[in-house]
């Protein structure tokens, strides 16, 4: 992941002040809670987009003082850009929680390479032991996925919710596995809205799955989960800080929050394949 930095100050160096994430919705989504470290951690303007999006109606300042993050990119996207003077790199990544990890790395390097968080330095390093831990901590979780997986597969209907950095991931899992992969009807709500419509729809033999995360906005999802089970018993949770990291400080683990959700979301996803469908092993791509 360090070899985020040399690039990033090649950019920096060449007059590039802001920075777009651009990628079809779902690895877009993956790369939101990267555009909201960036956002709350320095003055550098960031968005994520899709290509379509980026073409239509190009943002502020999509230009030669632009860096454009890419993720499985278009010909006629690479042409555009190129076109625009924007400058461009390629996450190589593909599984959703890699492409969670790999934009954070890059958001890390730059707010580092920019001055603007002191411990980003030391934060991208304990990151960077991630990879190394994760695949154990998804291995104790399988059975639980089983067991979760076992729960959601007759399910209808299924309210999908979390908040903070947690919310771009259970929003993912709600889109790309859920509906588009398993025809399972999903209604994805960010934690903070919960309370502004949804709560009316929560009545006995609706299905809930709370996503929380280790980050400043937990308590959110906190709320949540004292208030649903008054009016169902269907609520599942997907926790962050259960799963075992040994090691990682609390401000990396809720950095890390998004990765590992991510991950855990994917042993899920895997064991709700269609009845007949090998559930593939464990394994992690870093």
């Amino acid at each position: 992941m360090c070899e985020a930095r040399p690039m990033l100050r090649a950019c920096l160096d060449s007059g590039v002040r802001r920075i777009f994430f651009v990628a079809p919705t779902g690895p877009r989504l993956l790369t939101l809670p990267a555009v909201q470290l960036i956002c709350r951690g320095s003055r550098i303007p960031a968005a994520a987009l899709s290509a379509d999006e980026l073409m239509l109606a190009p943002p502020c300042g999509l230009g030669s003082g632009a860096l454009a993050v890419l993720v499985e990119p278009k010909p006629e996207l690479g042409a555009f850009l190129a076109r625009s003077g924007v400058a461009t790199c390629t996450l190589t990544a593909t599984a959703p929680e890699a492409v969670a990890l790999q934009a954070l790395a890059i958001a890390l390097a730059l707010l580092a390479e920019v001055g603007a968080m002191p411990e980003a330095e030391a934060l991208l390093a304990d990151l960077a032991r991630l990879p190394a831990m994760l695949p154990a901590a998804v291995r104790a979780f399988d059975p639980e996925a089983a067991a979760l997986a076992a729960r959601l597969r007759g399910e209808r209907y299924l309210i999908v919710t979390a908040p903070g950095s947690a919310w771009p991931v259970a929003h993912h899992f709600a889109l790309d596995t859920l509906e588009k992969r398993l025809r399972i009807r999903a209604r994805p709500v960010h934690a903070s809205d919960f309370f502004h419509g949804t709560l009316e729809l929560v009545e006995p033999g609706v299905s809930l799955l709370l996503v929380k995360g280790e980050d400043a906005l937990r308590p959110l999802a906190e709320r949540v989960e004292r208030f649903v089970p008054r009016y169902t018993d269907r609520l599942w949770t997907i926790d962050a800080a259960a799963a075992e990291l040994p090691g990682l400080a609390p401000q990396v683990r809720a950095l890390a929050s998004p990765v590992v959700l991510a991950a855990l979301l994917g042993r899920v996803g895997a064991h709700l394949a269609p009845s007949g469908e090998p559930v593939p092993s464990p394994c992690v791509e870093a």
